[in-house]
């Protein structure tokens, strides 16, 4: 049954097959309540209140459609209720499923988004070689940068706890082509800073000499401030980019550092905190709003924002709706954090922090962030302790590599030839005990 939950990922996961999102959400919610409902007696309380307020959520957004509150359609109801499906289904897999099935569908679930992701990083070049960069830069759309967000905290962080070096390799790599499609293909530039900022924080986590390092970074920023270089390094990374949308950005960034003007920022900064500052202020316009909200309209930014869910949320379904998704943030923490150790506890929390971040600033309730954010995130755990249990078998060839690179090569053949020797005589006095 694992695969068919991995069926129903596929159009969730690509963006081209939106239009297949619906019946796979509908049949994915009906397998995700067969299996809890098979499991209902020994689900934890948190976990049995976070499967009701996921199926509460898109209700109330439905409630306020039908009452009239809200005249946008089913779109945005839609939007919510396939998120909430895509949690749902998350305690369903955690709950029915065993490790070894859940790793296959992490695995299954990695597959598909990095060969699609690939994929787009090939027609976005292609497009931006072409000048056309508005294929370019909504080749997905900007709320699928939150999904690769996550997926490079995922793989970071696999690749911080995996023992062997070719799988760290590969970890790494995925990270880094995460972080490339969202700079250079879909020049993002929030997402960018957001996800740089993330794989830093998991970095330094990570370390023994964590202080040091973290201490050794604030010193260079400070310094790079205090001599007025981050302008220009800002400037030149701009002259790196392909196309002209996050050169514009990150030159608009620089001239503000430079001048202090407001201003100089790009229009499209400024529209969005001003659409931010619309939300605010239309959620705190009276009594009524404040307890019930506005209700949902069709993209009208001077009321309502349409670029922060977090946000859109307190305003469109007042103090109930808001503090019933985050509780559902909050409940959705715990149950990510439920089957990890001490140190993936820890980089799950810095990943779900930015994804809230980003939350604040952008768009989260999409089927892509369900799936990155409550399936694949907690399936990363375990998959990372399989990693962590098989044995480095690459040790021997990397130090063959390491000492042909360093003109050791024999050294360290005669040290591998010591080791063995010394392991396979350790074996035979406890065989022959």
């Amino acid at each position: 049954m694992i695969y068919l939950f991995l069926v129903c990922y596929f159009p969730m996961l690509i963006t081209q097959l939106s239009d297949f999102c619906i019946p796979a959400g509908l049949f994915l919610g009906a397998l995700s309540l067969y299996c809890l409902y098979k499991k209902r007696h020994s689900l934890p309380l948190n976990d049995k209140v976070l499967a009701g307020e996921l199926i509460a959520f898109p209700a109330l957004c439905g409630l306020y459609l039908l009452l009239g509150f809200s005249d946008d359609g089913f779109r945005y109801v839609g939007q919510t209720a396939i998120f909430s499906i895509g949690a749902l289904s998350s305690l369903a897999v955690f709950h029915y499923f065993h490790t070894p099935e859940r790793n296959r569908l992490f695995a299954g679930i990695g597959v598909i988004f990095f060969l699609y992701l690939i994929a787009m990083s090939f027609i976005g070049k292609a497009a931006l070689q072409d000048n056309d960069t508005q294929l370019a830069n909504h080749l997905t759309g900007a709320p699928y940068c939150n999904a690769i967000m996550v997926f490079a905290g995922i793989c970071f962080s696999l690749g911080l706890q995996s023992g062997k070096r070719i799988v760290k390799l590969a970890f790494f790599a995925g990270s880094l082509l995460c972080f490339a499609a969202i700079t250079v293909i879909l020049q993002r530039a929030i997402n960018a800073i957001l996800c740089l900022f993330m794989l830093l924080a998991l970095w330094v986590i990570s370390s023994r000499y964590r202080r040091i390092i973290l201490i050794f970074l604030l010193m260079i920023i400070l310094l790079v401030f205090l001599t007025g270089a981050f302008p220009a390094m800002i400037k030149g990374a701009a002259a790196l980019v392909p196309g002209d949308r996050l050169a514009n950005r990150l030159n608009s960034i620089a001239d503000l550092l430079t001048t202090g003007n407001m201003s100089a920022l790009s229009s499209s900064i400024l529209k969005r905190f001003a659409f931010l500052q619309n939300s605010i202020n239309t959620w705190l316009s009276d009594t009524v709003t404040f307890i019930i909200g506005y209700g949902s309209h069709e993209k009208n930014y001077s009321v309502i924002s349409g670029h922060s869910d977090i946000l859109d949320t307190f305003a469109k379904y007042g103090i109930v709706g808001g503090l019933l998704l985050l509780d559902i943030l909050r409940r959705g923490i715990v149950f990510i954090m439920r089957k990890q150790n001490r140190q993936q506890k820890i980089y799950s929390a810095v990943i779900v922090l930015f994804v809230i971040l980003w939350g604040i600033l952008g768009a989260i309730f999409r089927a892509y962030t369900s799936v990155a954010l409550f399936v694949a995130l907690p399936a990363s755990a375990g998959y990372a302790l399989s990693l962590q249990t098989v044995r480095d078998k690459t040790g021997a060839l990397y130090r063959f590599l390491r000492g042909l690179l360093t003109g050791n090569m024999f050294r360290v053949a005669e040290r591998d030839i010591r080791t063995s020797s010394r392991l396979v005589a350790g074996k035979r006095k406890r065989r022959n005990k």
